[in-house]
């Protein structure tokens, strides 16, 4: 199991770090992550703390696989791919993050500037 998941890692988001564009920057503390979801009207779980932390540290635009691969590299229980949509759907329903289709049709979610609604 592990095995794929490294898989599914390295196929889906090792290009966005070797590129240099995934560097940590200033990321909130999980604290204030979890305030800002609070603040959006939405129920504070691990899950929702830990997708808001990848969209924001992300340079670009995520897609729901690059997302979950984000997650699953993390040493962290495993959030499900039906589960991880449902967030980055709740996030944008709560104005905490945009969803928008590239030109492949892929639906593509990024945090939005907004403290709180």
């Amino acid at each position: 199991m592990k095995v794929l998941k490294m898989q599914h890692y390295c196929m889906c988001v090792a290009p966005v770090f070797q590129s240099g564009a995934m560097k940590k920057k200033n990321s909130p503390s999980p604290v204030d992550l979890a305030q800002r979801v609070r603040d959006a009207g939405a129920r504070v779980t691990a899950g929702r703390v830990r997708a808001l932390k990848c969209l924001l540290d992300a340079p670009a635009p995520l897609s729901h696989g690059e997302v979950e691969a984000l997650l699953v590299a993390e040493d962290a229980p495993v959030l499900d791919r039906v589960t991880v949509y449902r967030i980055l759907d709740d996030f944008v329903t709560f104005g905490l993050a945009l969803k928008s289709t590239d030109s492949r049709g892929v639906f593509r979610f990024s945090a939005t500037d907004r403290k709180s609604v």
